[in-house]
């Protein structure tokens, strides 16, 4: 039922738990436009994007 609303998600925050299944949902709310936030597990989010001036990782 999730992945149906991705198409109203259009420049939206989406707050995503660990318990979300991940590639197909994540990339329908990509594809509409909307900005994910993601509590995941480490083997997901294991690399960071970008390192912060304080030291944080984004």
């Amino acid at each position: 039922m999730a992945i149906t609303l991705a198409t109203s998600a259009s420049k939206m925050l989406v707050i995503m738990d660990r318990g979300f299944p991940g590639g197909e949902l994540w990339k329908a709310y990509l594809g509409f436009g909307a900005h994910l936030l993601i509590r995941a597990r480490p083997p997901v989010a294991h690399q960071p994007v970008e390192y912060l001036p304080d030291g944080t990782t984004q």
